[in-house]
């Protein structure tokens, strides 16, 4: 199944204190490792689109296999596997742009 985010996540016309108003509203949907990849990351565009993309993963792990766990990734040669017994059989892929998120 694919998943598409479209939508500005934030508002156009204040993009950093609405970035950070999101921030907050959404921080307690995100795993400390999300977290702190998303506090290491120096340009606010690419902050908002690794919000964005693992809220949307986590919807998608509810949506599809009824698993409201919040996921942490191991790195396999640069790319994420999703960690856990419960993610198993889950192969998932994560990509985003300037305008949205798959």
């Amino acid at each position: 199944m694919i998943y598409l985010w479209e939508e500005p996540f934030f508002s156009e016309e204040d993009p950093g204190r609405a970035f950070e108003d999101a921030y907050k509203k959404w921080y307690p949907f995100l795993s400390r490792q999300r977290r702190e990849k998303v506090q290491a990351l120096r340009m606010e565009k690419d902050r908002r689109q690794s919000v964005a993309v693992f809220l949307l993963l986590r919807y998608a792990l509810w949506e599809e296999y009824g698993i409201g766990t919040v996921p942490s990734f191991v790195y396999a040669g640069g790319k994420p596997e999703l960690m856990g017994e419960e993610f198993s059989a889950i192969h998932m892929n994560l990509s985003h742009c300037d305008s949205g998120c798959a």
